[in-house]
Formats: C-alpha cells, sequence, structure tokens
C-alpha cells in the first residue's frame, strides 16, 4: 500500500486592507467611495440586474436560490490607486493559496454584487470564465450589515468569514479581501439588516519560465519502486495490461484549467514528489481528469405517512435517504497530459480498483451529481453519485505501448509504428508482448485501416506478419484496399501473403462485400495471382455456406427480401468476376450447392434469380441451370393447371421448416376447399402458429378461442389470398415466356 503524507489546505485566505484608495465608477451612476450610504446604495440597486446562475449548461433566474443584484463589469472602473492595491494583494494571496511562485497571478473584475435585506445565494461553485481561472478574488466594501457571512466549503473544511466595516487597530472604514479556489463550494447566508457590496475578479494565473523544482522526499520513490515490482495477476476476464498506479489528487479541475502549472496547493506538492519519483524510477507520468462513479445501496427514512404524499425523491438530492452498502464503483480516466505539458488523444479509460489511491476518499466531497433509484421490483434503492477529480497516473516504460494501447488501441499502435520505423532492432522485442495484446478476444476489430497498414509494413518480418494474420479477418485487409495489398505484397510477396492469409480468423464479423471482392480480385489478378485466387475461393466458399445455412433466413417475408438481396449482388459480382478472368467453371460447386438446397428455395425461386438480364448469359449453358430450369417449369404449370377460381381455397406459399406442426400446416393450407381449422394445441405450440403465420404473412387470421384444455387454435383463410394468388399467377406467366 502506498501511503502519503498530502492533505487539503490552503483552499482559502482573507485579510483586510486600507479603503483610502477605494475608487469604483459605475456607468449611469457616478464614483463610488467612502464612506457609502444607504441613499447611494439604493440608487446602486435602480440601474443593477437580478442577478442569475449557471446550472448544468443553462443560465436560470430562481429567487429561491439566488436573490441579489449585480452590475456587469463592461459598467465599472477601478481607479489607478485601488487597481495598484489590488495587485499588490496578489503576492500575498499567492503565498497564502501555495500558488505556485514561478506563475503571474491576474485579477479580471467580473462583476459587482449588491445584497440588501433577504438577500443570499445558496451553496455554488463558480465556473471557469476563462482559460488559466484558478481562484475567485471577493472584494467586500465597507459597509453596515448583518447576517450575509461569506460561507467557503471544501471537503468538509469550512471557513465563515462575516462583515470586515472596520479595522482591527481603528474604527476606519477596511477593504476585506478574501480569495479562494474556484472549485470551492460557497454561500452567501441571507441579510437580516443593511447592504453589503463586493467586487468579484476571476484569477488568473499565467505562467512564465519554469523553475528548476527543489529536491524533494525520497520516500514516494521506494514505495513506487516496491509496488510496481510486486507480482501483478491478471483477472481472466481482462487483457494482459501492465500494473498502472491512479493517486486521485484532492482539487477538481475542469479540462479548460488542467495542467501541470495549474495545479492548486497541496496538489502541487504531490506532483513535484511524483515527478522527482517518476524520474528516478523511469516510470512514465500523465496528469488527467478522474471521474468516479459510486452505487450505493439506500433505504428512504421518510414517515409513511411523508411517503403517502410524495411519491419520488427529487433528481440530485438526497434528502430523506439514508446511505447503506457500497454496491459498485468505477472510475475513468481522460484528458490526458504528458509530463511536458502536452494534451495527448487518448481516449477514455476505465481503471480497475486496485490501481487507484487517494488521501481523501470520495465520501469527504461533495457529489458533482446524484440520482437516487426507489424500489423497482427486481433493483432499486440505490443512489448514484458522481465526482469530478483529476489524477496522476504513472506506468513502468518497458510496458508503455501496451499500456497506451489499453487507453486508445489507434493512438498506441500509431506510436508502436513511429518506434518501429525510427529504430527496428531496438523497437521488435516489444512486438511479442504487443501480440499477446492484440490477441485476445477484441483483437484488431477497431483499428482503423490507415493505421492498420502502417502496422502491417512497419513490422517488417514476414514471421511477425504471418503472426499478426492470425488475429484479423479477410474484411479487414480487404478494406485497406489494392493500393494497400500491393504495398504489402511488394514488401512480403505474393505467394507469403497468400499462405499467411490461409490463417486468418474464421469467424469473420462482418459479411464481405461483393462490390468490394470484386474490385480486388479484378485489379489483382494479374499482380498476384496467388492473393486473388485466394479472395476469390474464400468468396465463393463463404457464398456456398451461406447458401447451405438458409433455412432460417426464410422465416419473416423481410428476411427473405434481405437474402434475395444479398443474393442477387454476389452472384452478379461474381459472374463478372468470373467472366473477366475466363474462369466460369468455378461457379460449378455454388450451382451444386443450390440444387442442394432446392427444397428450401424452390425450383421457381433459383430460377427467378438466374435467369435476370444480368445472369442469364452467365448460367444458361451450365446443366445445373438447365435442371433448375426444368424443375420450375413443371412447378409453374402445375400451379396453373389448377383452378384458380374463387372456389379454390389452395395456398402454395412455401413454410420454413418441416416439424410435425408446419407439416400439419401445410395440408391445411394446400386443401382447395378447406377454409376453417379448429387445432387443440397446447401454449408452446400455439406461439410456434402463430409466429410462423405473422412472420410469412400469410392470408390466415389465428384466434385461440379459451374453452378447454388444451385450448382451441381457430385458423380462417381470408379472400386477400385470391388477390395474392393473381399476382403470383401473373409472375408465373411471365416466367414462362422468359423460359422460352
Amino acid at each position: 500500500m502506498i501511503k502519503t503524507r498530502f492533505t487539503a489546505r490552503n483552499f482559502c485566505t482573507s485579510f483586510e486592507s486600507s479603503a483610502d484608495c477605494l475608487e469604483v465608477t459605475v456607468q449611469g451612476f457616478g464614483t463610488i467611495s467612502t464612506p457609502l450610504q444607504p441613499k447611494m446604495i439604493r440608487e446602486l440597486i435602480k440601474i443593477a440586474q437580478p442577478s442569475q446562475f449557471g446550472f448544468k449548461d443553462k443560465t436560470l433566474y430562481d429567487q429561491n436560490i439566488r436573490k441579489s443584484y449585480e452590475i456587469e463589469k463592461s459598467c465599472i472602473s477601478l481607479g489607478r490607486e485601488f487597481e495598484e492595491q489590488i495587485e499588490s494583494s496578489l503576492e500575498r494571496i499567492k503565498k497564502d493559496l501555495l500558488i505556485p511562485s514561478d506563475g503571474d497571478l491576474r485579477a479580471e473584475l467580473h462583476n459587482l454584487l449588491i445584497y440588501e435585506k433577504s438577500c443570499f445565494f445558496d451553496f455554488h461553485q463558480d465556473s471557469e470564465k476563462e482559460d488559466g481561472m484558478i481562484a475567485t478574488l471577493s472584494i467586500i466594501l465597507p459597509t453596515t450589515y448583518r447576517g450575509g457571512e461569506l460561507v467557503i466549503d471544501y471537503q468538509g473544511h469550512t471557513e465563515s468569514l462575516g462583515s470586515c466595516n472596520y479595522s482591527k487597530y481603528g474604527r476606519e472604514p477596511s477593504l476585506q479581501y478574501v480569495a479562494f479556489y474556484a472549485d470551492c463550494q460557497h454561500k452567501i447566508n441571507k441579510l437580516s439588516y443593511g447592504y453589503r457590496l463586493a467586487l468579484t475578479f476571476n484569477l488568473i494565473l499565467e505562467h512564465g519560465k519554469e523553475q528548476k523544482s527543489e529536491r524533494v522526499s525520497g520516500g514516494l520513490a521506494k514505495s513506487l519502486d516496491s509496488y510496481f515490482s510486486a507480482q501483478h495477476a491478471v483477472p481472466s476476464n481482462y487483457r494482459k495490461t501492465p500494473k498502472w498506479f491512479v493517486f486521485l489528487l484532492n482539487h477538481q479541475y475542469t479540462p479548460r484549467s488542467l495542467a501541470w502549472e495549474n495545479l492548486k496547493g497541496a496538489d502541487r506538492t504531490v506532483a513535484k514528489e511524483f515527478k522527482q519519483a517518476a524520474k528516478e524510477l523511469d516510470l512514465e507520468i500523465f496528469l488527467t481528469l478522474a471521474e468516479s462513479h459510486e452505487t450505493w445501496s439506500a433505504y428512504e427514512s421518510r414517515s409513511p405517512r411523508y411517503y403517502d404524499y410524495v411519491d419520488d425523491l427529487e433528481e440530485d438530492s438526497e434528502e430523506g435517504v439514508e446511505i447503506d452498502d457500497l454496491v459498485n464503483s468505477e472510475t475513468s480516466l481522460s484528458g490526458w497530459i504528458d509530463q511536458c505539458g502536452k494534451k495527448l488523444d487518448y481516449g477514455e479509460k476505465y481503471i480497475r480498483d486496485e490501481f487507484i489511491f487517494s488521501t481523501l476518499d470520495n465520501s469527504s466531497l461533495v457529489p458533482e451529481k446524484s440520482e437516487y433509484e426507489g424500489f423497482m421490483g427486481n433493483y432499486g434503492n440505490t443512489i448514484d453519485r458522481w465526482y469530478n477529480r483529476s489524477a496522476i497516473v504513472l506506468w513502468e516504460k518497458n510496458h508503455s505501448i501496451i499500456a497506451k494501447m489499453s487507453i486508445d488501441l489507434n493512438c498506441g499502435l500509431s506510436e508502436y509504428c513511429r518506434l518501429l520505423k525510427h529504430d527496428f532492432e531496438k523497437s521488435s522485442h516489444l512486438f511479442p508482448s504487443v501480440l499477446a495484446y492484440l490477441g485476445s478476444d477484441y483483437g484488431l476489430q477497431d483499428v482503423e485501416e490507415p493505421i492498420l497498414l502502417d502496422f502491417l509494413l512497419a513490422i517488417k518480418k514476414y514471421e511477425f506478419f504471418a503472426a499478426l494474420c492470425k488475429h484479423l479477418s479477410l474484411r479487414q485487409i480487404l478494406n485497406l484496399g489494392v493500393e494497400g495489398i500491393e504495398e504489402l505484397i511488394i514488401q512480403y510477396g505474393d505467394s507469403k501473403i497468400a499462405t499467411s492469409l490461409s490463417n486468418l480468423k474464421i469467424d469473420d464479423r462482418s459479411r464481405l462485400i461483393p462490390s468490394v471482392l470484386s474490385t480486388m480480385i479484378k485489379s489483382m489478378w494479374i499482380k498476384a495471382p496467388e492473393f486473388s485466387d485466394f479472395v476469390l475461393n474464400k468468396w465463393i466458399g463463404e457464398f456456398e455456406s451461406n447458401i447451405s445455412n438458409s433455412g432460417y433466413r426464410f422465416y419473416s417475408k423481410e428476411s427473405r427480401l434481405q437474402f434475395t438481396k444479398e443474393i442477387q449482388l454476389n452472384l452478379k459480382s461474381l459472374a463478372e468476376v468470373l467472366t473477366f478472368i475466363e474462369r466460369k467453371q468455378f461457379a460449378v460447386g455454388l450451382l451444386d450447392q443450390m440444387v442442394k438446397e432446392i427444397h428450401v428455395f424452390q425450383s421457381i425461386y433459383l430460377f427467378e434469380l438466374l435467369s435476370s438480364s444480368d445472369l442469364c448469359d452467365f448460367f444458361e449453358d451450365f446443366e445445373q441451370y438447365r435442371q433448375i430450369k426444368s424443375l420450375a417449369e413443371a412447378e409453374i404449370k402445375t400451379f396453373l393447371k389448377d383452378d384458380l377460381g374463387p372456389s379454390n381455397w389452395k395456398i402454395d406459399d412455401m413454410l420454413p421448416c418441416d416439424c410435425e406442426l408446419c407439416t400439419e400446416l401445410n395440408k391445411f393450407l394446400r386443401s382447395p376447399i378447406t377454409q376453417k381449422k379448429v387445432w387443440p394445441l397446447n401454449k408452446y405450440n400455439r406461439g410456434h402458429i402463430h409466429q410462423t403465420i405473422d412472420s410469412l404473412d400469410l392470408p390466415l387470421t389465428h384466434e385461440t378461442e379459451r374453452v378447454g384444455r388444451p385450448y382451441r387454435l381457430i385458423l380462417r383463410k381470408t379472400p386477400a389470398m385470391f388477390s395474392l394468388r393473381k399476382e403470383k399467377e401473373k409472375k408465373y406467366q411471365d416466367l414462362l415466356k422468359r423460359m422460352s
């Protein structure tokens, strides 16, 4: 366990200064100077605006949360002596808040706030209004009032600052300077008497040259060395990731303000020690944003009477809820910054709890957001809390590439490519560990094509390439494009590429696109015959496999239409390729497979596909085509021989399965005289028949008569079958003409 001595401190400061130099000019009013009289303040209120406040991404006005007045900075100008006093106060503020001495603190006026009797502002946190804003400065002007205390809370530490109308050393009016970090919660208590005026400033840290950091304690380095030396057990359901060390800082930062030089108070001391330890131990160090999400079991402590009248607790409220046990917690890291201050394009990374350390638990902080979920039957009575924090992240440099891949696979792989190109011999020893990581369940599925091609070319050695191909799919290789594959063939050779691709993963996650296959084979047939032959055989093999396993695709009209579209696209593209390379005989196996599955497809359906205008010239010379044509012609003539008048209730639709139930249903469908069937069936069997009728959109109604056991399913043929049969009759007559 890593033990640290860092604590939250120095979050605010307060001191007095003379009010002799006070000079504030307000447009439309004039100059404010001492003494401030109530009549003067009432005139100021007349030209002021009611104060609003920010909530999430909105600006709201609600006197239940904030009641005050404000004058915006564009209407205010300060006297020269007063500005000099403010400027001179900044050095003390820097010292008291432990703000880095190598930066310049600048105070930028925000507004003038006016509170009268009954005015207040509930707990809130100031938003960062521009880059580099680190704190807020409030200068309270000398007036007389009661109440109106400024209460500042930081992680359970609270300061309450009252009025500062007179100096400790006399009765002369004085100004009270109050500065506090921007991530502090604070409020203004309700005024019971008088007026309270305060100028507010954004304190912005501007950085000059970084000073050489002093030597810090070596105790942390020893602890980190022991931590990284200890055995790291990887759970079986995790990728082979290296050990991390994540230290949560005490202060809160936004993506806009996060920077090494902007660290506040004790966080800056923490960062110095970690940077020094990282240098000694050859560790990589990063600064990140951290969001912690905790789910706690909870119960409502409200009285039953109160519960009767209130259905749900308000969102973001924990009132009336008692927290019980921690159910789940997760922490994600984002907004990565390296030790030189460069912002990195790494994405979000969820980190395991065992890698996370801090001196301050989330329980000591105010949640950024809180949601209560009442009892929902199978779950509920939980409260979710989110905390926005920041963190220092370390890992060993020899595991850097894998660590970066675990954050963002594309960024990590790009960096490894750069290393391979810069010094292949030095970087190639990392390939086994990279391969072990990429060979996990997720593999290389999410790698962008340009990065994948760059990687395949950068690894140079054919053994590396062949080993990597075991974790790729043919779709990924084809997506590299003709030019990309030509580069691979130039580097590794046509024969070796074809051999290594035979080890491609069997479980391709996405189907091959016929147009891509066609373009690839026609472009590469002369330049890379072995590669092209491999792709062609893979294509035909997958197409045959899809046909042999196509029965399930006929369980609904939609799936049948979709599969028909797939077959048409494949047949058209395949016919173009086989004609181009003069290998028409390659289609024999495909046609053989179609004939084998004719009981599923029906000969009419197959003939309709193969005899389309795009394909008839290609397939008409094949014996299998003539066989399909002959069977289809016989079926069509049989259909047209039947009496197709209104007394014939025969339905010829093909059913997707040949189970006993569907066999019985088929007898009813094909009966020319039976219009109604009463069928005692249990619930499961009724469900199967319902699904078959609805998915195929058969012209039947089905109702369940809930009398006796089992209930009876009542099927009735509808007159819609006659219009459907008319459409089929016209289609079959057109096919007969095509046959002749």
